[in-house]
């Protein structure tokens, strides 16, 4: 039920470096947080989260607990963290889940004008269309792409009182139409064939749901 544990190949998530002036005698002590690369690695990299029915999972749900090759793993709407780094206390991008928090903050929201601000929340959306389009192509089904993205679109048509359009905010189109697909998903030989769209409809033609590849915003 439970796998050995090698605790000589996990490192300690900060460490502490003394150091003695020899003109005055003063002792400076330095801090170091470490950015945990094992979360990335082992949690954000493993297969079953490239899955795209996964990742809505992750984000919809307020905490996971994961079981890595060396340690567990825990991530909340907070922070994420490991064995080796109770706290959290890294200085890496923010994890999936925290984007979630970032985005209730702006509940109805308006500008001092009273028109809408597409400005609150829109920078975690984009983030999150990008990491969905690099995880839609391993749908087994590709007529699910937006399917399997709904609770997170539904979620943000709560948070922003606002309707979706084949993926897309009503109130904010002239902002999420500006994407593109990102320069890793373009054809790495010459003469490959270049076929970004897929066979069978699945959105129009300017929505990011159309291309089979991953995007990101200009607006970013």
């Amino acid at each position: 039920m439970f796998a050995s544990q090698d605790l000589t190949k996990i490192l300690p998530a900060y460490t502490e470096e003394c150091t003695d002036l020899p003109l005055d005698g003063t002792r400076i002590a330095c801090k170091y947080i470490l950015t945990d690369e094992y979360f990335k690695k082992q949690i954000e990299n493993a297969r079953i989260n490239t899955r795209a029915w996964v990742m809505q999972e992750r984000y919809m749900s307020p905490r996971g607990l994961h079981f890595g090759h060396s340690q567990l793993f825990w991530e909340c709407r907070e922070a994420e963290a490991a064995e080796t780094n109770p706290f959290g206390l890294t200085l890496g991008e923010p994890g999936l889940k925290s984007q979630y928090e970032d985005v209730r903050g702006y509940l109805d929201k308006e500008s001092p004008t009273g028109t809408y601000d597409p400005e609150p929340g829109h920078v975690e959306f984009y983030h999150l269309v990008s990491q969905y389009s690099k995880c839609a192509p391993n749908l087994s089904f590709h007529s699910d792409k937006l399917i399997a993205f709904s609770a997170i679109l539904k979620h943000y048509c709560t948070v922003h009182n606002d309707e979706m359009v084949a993926g897309m905010r009503r109130r904010c189109l002239e902002y999420d139409l500006v994407w593109t697909r990102t320069y890793d998903s373009y054809p790495s030989r010459p003469g490959q064939v270049d076929t970004p769209y897929y066979e069978t409809y699945i959105a129009p033609s300017w929505s990011w749901a159309s291309v089979r590849a991953r995007i990101t915003s200009w607006t970013m």
